[in-house]
């Protein structure tokens, strides 16, 4: 078995390694040694969304990427969701973002302590 690990500075007044997020005014680490973590993993998550995401036939067609962003945070919450794109018509960012609250996280690690810090997920929805 390999091991992966990565790189991880303390974190000093102007080293870069955290953003003000505005949207929570929360800092979040940008340079993790461990990115955050769903339990069980992003295939799991990634299959449920796709069994339990409906969209209408309303939907443009010429769409079919739904873009979220949100922090995990040091206690293993979910917080400041935010869209970045969402398929004109539908609420799919919405289930979307029911789906991800459904799951536990791990946080991302820095020096390995639990830190805050976003991740982006991208879902690419294949019409039938």
């Amino acid at each position: 078995m390999t091991k992966s690990f990565g790189f991880c500075q303390s974190n000093e007044e102007g080293s870069g390694l955290t953003e003000l997020d505005t949207l929570t005014k929360t800092n979040i680490y940008t340079n993790l040694e461990q990115q955050p973590t769903v339990i069980g993993g992003m295939h799991v998550l990634f299959k449920e969304a796709a069994q339990s995401i409906e969209i209408t036939n309303t939907a443009s067609v010429d769409e079919s990427k739904v873009v979220v962003a949100f922090i995990v945070t040091t206690n293993r919450t979910i917080s400041g969701q935010r869209v970045i794109k969402n398929i004109t018509g539908t609420d799919a960012v919405s289930q979307f973002l029911g789906v991800i609250n459904s799951f536990n996280w791990n946080a991302g690690l820095c020096n390995g302590q639990n830190v805050s810090s976003i991740i982006v997920l991208t879902l690419n929805v294949c019409r039938k």
